[in-house]
């Protein structure tokens, strides 16, 4: 699916592939992408809406599971980034209790953090010209 100047799609239409964050990343740059980088509320509602159209096709389970965007603190130094090296600006995060980690994913039509090595449907970003 195709917004602004990108295109997007989720591994939930890639045979339900389910991968850790770091994996994740690398699925989508072997694609020539990335995990996707959310800059607007207008591109959020624009992939949530097409995480939950994915899911209901495959399940509706799957709507109410993490799928990793590419977002993730580094420990080291106390920052958030997206994988693209933009600068952390637009968020949707939504603390939730007894939830924590240095990724992050959305769940529902929220972002939420999570543990980087759990297994989740992820979504890619590819720009095109």
């Amino acid at each position: 699916m195709f917004f602004k100047n990108s295109c997007y799609k989720t591994s939930l239409s890639l045979l339900l592939t389910m991968l850790t964050w770091d994996q994740a990343v690398d699925a989508c740059r072997s694609e020539g992408g990335y995990l996707a980088v959310i800059r607007s509320a207008e591109e959020d509602a624009f992939i949530i809406n097409l995480k939950n159209s994915i899911a209901r096709g495959v399940g509706l389970i799957y709507q109410n599971i993490i799928h990793w965007i590419g977002l993730r603190t580094d420990e080291q130094y106390n920052t958030t980034n997206w994988v693209t090296g933009e600068a952390y600006g637009y968020s949707n995060i939504k603390m939730v209790d007894g939830q924590s980690g240095l990724c992050y994913g959305i769940k529902g039509d929220v972002w939420v953090e999570a543990g980087c090595i759990g297994s989740c449907p992820y979504i890619c970003e590819k720009p095109y010209k």
